[in-house]
Order: structure tokens, then sequence, then C-alpha cells
């Protein structure tokens, strides 16, 4: 009979643990000591708070307790819900302790905080009850981001609000906000006024017209740090530029008329040469790193003809003075030099593993790789990034890139679509930050919105493979198998309405 008990006990403490795993990302730890079910009294409940917590509380505790009436505590031995500092916990760590006494949750850092009360709002039962147990969490990497693309596609605030209350759900500590694109310019620029005045509506379809003002950005990047979500912006130099072309024609290498694609690529850029074209650089970044107290900034780098460059006077003088073998190194030149300028701002610079498909220049040292093309270069980019001593962060189109659809759709052929399943199991930048952790800092998630995919479509792309790669970003606990893994997608999507 003992035997018995003990092991019925182990299966149904087996069988919380499991059930309990419908956190996403899956905890590191989780364990249940006494079997039981807290019930909040029926009273205004007790809460402490330490100040450092305080944001997050304002901001999700509500949410989390089912919008339960509360009542400040002075003392935590006397509250029903604790948020507790613990100078032990790491930086992005928290713990929580659910028994009969009531909820307890610890932390060092508002990110930590956050992160607690995203995974509460999962233990929530229906009826507003909490299983006992005790979890203690912590990231498998440092560097966990979403990108959407509001070049291409403008995106009201309030959808990308929700995108910000997304990554903060799937514990995602950055938001890379791609601003500016071939078919628009988003961010307004006070030096500038056309980049918006102009810049914003140069293409035809569907939702591509608009932009962000000052005081919308700032907005933005109040709300996503209250929710421990880092805003990055990225302007993208020399390419991806036919926009701001069409405000500033000047900026090219020839003042001639400007074609805006209606996708894909133009061998129209950002001249190199030009000292107008320094002064334009330094001073949009000026108000970029005014707007964004990011510590980093994201610079593009990616797709940047070179066609023009081979015939400008300007491009080639610059080549000259500064002894470089040819174009290619005229934009590792220039990158350096966009990379130095930010370096004086205690600023650390990303770009697109394009900037490295060349070498000669050095680069200085406040300067992280993103590697992304995977389809065609498999670890092309890792590789060149691991030479030149860079840390990476993994975004591998197959399998990170949400906008490849699961079925064939428009520009997107059989070989550029990828399952749950695939995302899970076969994703390159998930292999990578196990095999390469000294020089993957970080994975990122993105979605391009190229071939007018529009807002009601976000969605279907997003859900449900974000939760595989959010996994993959904090989880450092053993993998799960799929099947099982895949029981514990919602049927919903838990973010704050």
């Amino acid at each position: 009979m003992k035997h018995f008990i003990v092991i019925t006990f182990a299966l149904l403490t087996a069988f919380v643990s499991i059930s309990a795993q419908h956190v996403i990302p899956t905890v590191e730890s989780f364990s249940v000591g006494e079997i039981g079910v807290y019930a909040f009294p029926n009273r205004p409940l007790k809460l402490y708070t330490h100040r450092i917590a305080q944001r997050a509380e304002n901001v999700l505790l509500t949410d989390a307790i089912g919008g339960k009436v509360l009542k400040k505590s002075m003392k935590p031995t006397t509250a029903d819900v604790v948020l507790l500092y613990d100078a032990n916990c790491e930086t992005e760590a928290y713990g929580i302790k659910i028994s009969r006494k009531g909820i307890k949750i610890t932390a060092s850092t508002h990110n930590g905080f956050v992160y607690a009360l995203q995974t509460l709002r999962q233990l929530r039962n229906a009826d507003d009850t909490y299983n006992f147990c005790t979890i203690v969490d912590r990231p498998r990497l440092k560097y966990r981001s979403f990108m959407i693309d509001s070049g291409r596609q403008y995106h009201k605030i309030s959808t990308i609000k929700r995108l910000i209350n997304i990554c903060s759900a799937l514990k995602m500590n950055y938001f890379h906000w791609h601003l500016t694109e071939g078919q628009g310019w988003r961010v307004e620029i006070k030096q500038y006024p056309r980049l918006t005045s102009v810049g914003s509506s140069v293409a035809n379809g569907a939702e591509q017209q608009g932009f962000y003002s000052q005081d919308e950005i700032r907005d933005v990047v109040k709300f996503a740090a209250d929710r421990g979500v880092t805003v990055i912006p990225e302007i993208d130099i020399p390419g991806h530029f036919e926009a701001a072309l069409k405000a500033y024609p000047q900026l090219g290498c020839q003042n001639d008329s400007v074609t805006i694609p209606e996708s894909g690529l133009t061998d129209q850029v950002m001249c190199a040469g030009k000292a107008s074209s320094w002064k334009f650089v330094t001073e949009v970044l000026d108000e970029v790193c005014n707007l964004f107290p990011s510590p980093y900034i994201h610079l593009g780098g990616d797709e940047a003809s070179k066609k023009r460059w081979k015939i400008c006077p300007d491009c080639q003088q610059k080549i000259v003075e500064n002894h470089l073998a040819d174009e290619n190194e005229l934009q590792l030149w220039l990158s350096a030099q966009m990379a130095n300028y930010l370096m004086k701002k205690g600023r650390t610079v990303v770009f697109w593993e394009d900037i490295l498909h060349t070498e000669g220049v050095s680069l200085p040292d406040n300067i992280y790789i993103q590697w992304w093309n995977y389809l065609r270069g498999k670890e092309t980019g890792l590789k060149a990034a691991m030479r030149a001593g860079r840390p990476v962060i993994a975004s591998t189109n197959l399998h990170c890139y949400l906008n490849f659809p699961e079925t064939p759709w428009k520009g997107y052929a059989k070989n550029r679509t990828f399952s749950l399943q695939d995302a899970y199991l076969n994703n390159a930048a998930d292999k990578a930050a196990a095999d390469f952790p000294d020089t993957v800092v970080g994975m990122e998630t993105c979605l391009w919105t190229d071939y007018n995919l529009i807002e009601e479509q976000l969605d279907e792309r997003l859900f449900p493979r974000i939760y595989a790669i959010a996994e993959q970003m904090w989880s450092r606990g053993k993998r799960l198998e799929f099947n099982d893994f895949q029981k514990l997608i919602p049927s919903g999507i838990f973010i704050l309405k």
C-alpha cells in the first residue's frame, strides 16, 4: 500500500508538472510540494510591491489576477500577493511561489517582474484560482527579438502596441522596428520634413501611406519599456532608399527621377561620396538617437546595389581618397563611418550580414551582425561574422521569417514555406545558438510585409509558429518532444487587450 501511495503521488506530481507547462515559453524549473489550489479571499487583496516592481505592477498585475481589487500592504508578511526584490536573481530571472499563503514573486529587475507577471497570467485557471507550485525561471539568450516591417506597409499605432504586447507575453526583450524602405519612410525627422511629407506616401498599395510622428514614437517607446521591451529602430542605409530619394533626389548619385518599386529592389541607393549624404546621415541619426534610447541602432546595409556607385564621380573619388579596392569596400567604409559616429553616442550598431560579403576595411568594435540569408547562403553569414569576431543575432529566414507562409502564396514558392514543426525542430538559428553560444548572443523572428501583406493577415503569419521561436529564445530546460509542445499551444492569443 505504501508503494502504491508513493507511485500515485509521483504520477500526480508529474501530471501537475506537465499541466503547468501550458506556460509558453516553458519555464526552467517547476515543482510541486503540497498539492492544492490557491483561491483569492472574498475581500480586497493585500498587495506588497517593492519599488523596482512598481512599474510592472501598474501595467500587468491587474490582468494577471483577473481584475481583483487591491489594497496596499506595508509588510510582505501580511500580504496576499507579494512582489519582492531578490538580489540573488539574475538580471531577467524571476521566481514564483503559490501556496495556501498566497502568491509570492521575486526578481531583481523590472524585466524580471514583467516576465513573472506574464507567467502568472498564464497560470491563472478559468475560475481565477492558481495551482500550488514553485517556479524558477531565466532566459536562454540575452537578446530575444521580434521585427516588424513598417516600411513597406504602414501599421497603425494600435497594431504596433499589440505586437509589443505579444513580444512581452512571449518574454522577448527587443522590438526591432523597420522604419525606412523603398516603399515608405515612416519616422518623422524634423531636419528633413520631406522624408515624411513626401517619402511616407510614395507607394500606391493598400495600407502603404503614413508615418509616425516623434510624439507617437516616444509614446510607443515608453509603452514598450513599461512591458520590458526595448524598441530598436532600423534606418536602412544605403539601400532600400527609394522613398528618401523621392523626397531628396540630391542624396542619390544622379539627380534623376526616382522609381518606387512595387516590390523587390532597384539600383537607386544613397550616394556614398557626397558630403551632403554624410551630413544627412549624421543629422538623421542625431534625431533617431534622441527618440530611441535603445543601446542598439540598426542601420540595415543589405541588398545595396553598386551599379550607380561604379559610374558616380563622387563615389569613385571617395574610393581613391580612402585607398579602397572597389565599391564593396566603399560600403564597408561607409558602415564603419556610421558605426564610429554612433560609438561616440554610446550605441551599438546592428548590420545585416551583407556588409561582410567583402573584407579589407577595419570595422569598429561596436558592431553586431544579423545573420539572415540561410536559404541562399546557409552558414555563410554566420561564418563571416565569426571570422570577423562579431557577435551574431541569428534570424535565419528559414525558419525565423514568419512572412514565409506555411503554404505557397504570391511570391513565396514552396521552398520559401515552413510549418510549425519545421520551426520547432529544424531552425538553423536555434542550432547555431546551441553550437556557438559565445558568438550567437540572440535570436530574432521577423515579419516582413512584402507583396502587400496587410494588417488583417499578420496573425495568420505569426501564429502558431511564433510560439516555437519564442520557446527557443527563452527556455533553458530540456526541449519537449514536438507533439508534447504542440499540445501546449493555446487556442487563443494570450496578450493584453
